[in-house]
């Protein structure tokens, strides 16, 4: 099956995020602050598939994690109205019994040089978070108010630049305890919310729906990463200032 014939049609799975924003249309809107959010859900596995594929999209920027493992980000540049989406493969981080997978999702707020935000409708345009398998998939995850959400510990600091935006600040303290485990109890979790465009008589919460009108598959490939590992210089030269651990002033 192309990938083509494997997700024609609607989307099954809903539009999630942490919290509704309040009601706006794209003529009044409610705020553009940058937020971040984590959504996890749990589900059982009989037997691991051969593949598992998905498709994720997110406004503005998501990381998606199965059973602790990185499994990809998202999504490319795009036109808000061109939101894109990735396809990915779970299956290699699957396994026998109880899974979870971690989306690690951010909203920009602010435009910059690489994101524009939506002009808002309903409940969308100020962060959301969209995954599905496929239909003829043995197993089904869909993104609705069975998911969970919880504080990603993360803040900015400053303004967006010509270059760049705002420096992130992560907070170990704020992050939920056993994020990856599958078994971890989750009552101090919140539940997903459901967002929807609403507008013209019409109540859309999955894609495509306004502002995200025509969702566009990635057309190149993904992104590589590398992780860089902290260096000791051990050398013997006097020390002659300190950095400030204000991370504002540093980054100036």
């Amino acid at each position: 099956m192309t990938m083509e014939e494997r997700w024609r049609g609607p989307w099954r799975g809903r539009w999630i995020w942490d919290h509704a924003p309040e009601e706006a249309f794209w003529w009044k809107s409610t705020g553009t602050e940058a937020h971040s959010v984590l959504l996890r859900h749990t589900f059982t596995v009989a037997e691991v598939p051969q593949d598992l594929p998905v498709r994720v999209t997110c406004d503005s920027r998501y990381e998606l994690y199965l059973n602790g493992g990185f499994v990809g980000r998202g999504p490319i540049r795009s036109e808000p109205e061109h939101l894109g989406w990735d396809e990915h493969d779970l299956a290699p981080h699957l396994t026998d019994g109880q899974n979870v997978v971690v989306a690690l999702c951010h909203y920009y707020g602010q435009p910059g040089p690489w994101w524009l935000p939506a002009a808002p409708l309903g409940t969308l345009g100020r962060g959301s978070f969209c995954l599905e398998t496929s239909a003829d998939a043995t197993i089904e995850i869909l993104t609705d108010d069975s998911w969970r959400s919880a504080d990603a510990g993360r803040d900015t600091a400053g303004e967006s630049g010509m270059h760049s935006f705002p420096p992130e600040v992560v907070d170990g303290r704020r992050l939920p305890q056993d994020l990856h485990d599958p078994d971890a109890d989750e009552t101090a979790w919140a539940a997903a919310v459901v967002l929807a465009g609403r507008g013209h008589g019409t109540v859309l919460d999955r894609p495509p729906a306004a502002p995200y009108m025509t969702p566009l598959r990635r057309p190149i490939p993904a992104m590589t990463r590398s992780f860089l590992e902290p260096l000791i210089l051990d050398l013997d030269i006097p020390v002659q200032a300190e950095l400030t651990n204000g991370p504002v002033t540093t980054w100036a």
